[in-house]
């Protein structure tokens, strides 16, 4: 999916973010976070749905990556049986050399960081934990079942649209 179409008159023949009800407006400040608000409101007729980052992607055809995608390879069929177990299948994580907070204040405004974990610590407070764990990790590439992500961004958009 593009999420960047209300910036870009590219026209790439692939789902864009500023169709059925979207937030493709916000897309300067809220970059990929629009593709998900439309997954999360429009897309309702799929059973597992992946997302990453740029220039990450996910591929199921191994002749023309044969040679290259050789290690942690894991077919279709595995990635169906994995997602009817789980929620979510996550790429193998990549320690980061500092958390988020850091990162934010260097790239980003690290207010918006402390603002989300001021907001998890009082809204959902049973995910402080886990929040304080999980920051130190990218976790770039993910395939959800659609059922799982939709559970994922009610939480996470009850977050966004409280700040």
């Amino acid at each position: 999916m593009l999420f960047e179409k209300v910036i870009s008159d590219v026209d790439l023949g692939i789902q864009v973010d500023n169709t059925g009800d979207n937030i493709s407006i916000k897309n300067p400040s809220c970059c990929e976070l629009t593709a998900m608000y439309l997954v999360w409101k429009n897309l309702k007729d799929v059973d597992y749905i992946g997302l990453c980052h740029c220039r990450r992607y996910f591929n199921f055809d191994h002749d023309g990556f044969r040679n290259i995608i050789v290690e942690n390879n894991i077919e279709y069929v595995g990635v169906k049986k994995l997602l009817s177990k789980y929620d979510v299948i996550f790429t193998k994580t990549s320690r980061l050399p500092y958390d988020l907070f850091i990162y934010y204040s260097i790239y980003h405004h690290s207010d918006d960081i402390r603002t989300v974990k001021s907001i998890i610590e009082d809204k959902f407070p049973c995910y402080a934990n886990s929040f304080e764990k999980v920051i130190f990790f990218c976790l770039i590439i993910k395939l959800y079942n659609i059922e799982g992500l939709i559970k994922w961004l009610n939480f996470f958009y009850n977050i966004v649209f409280y700040t």
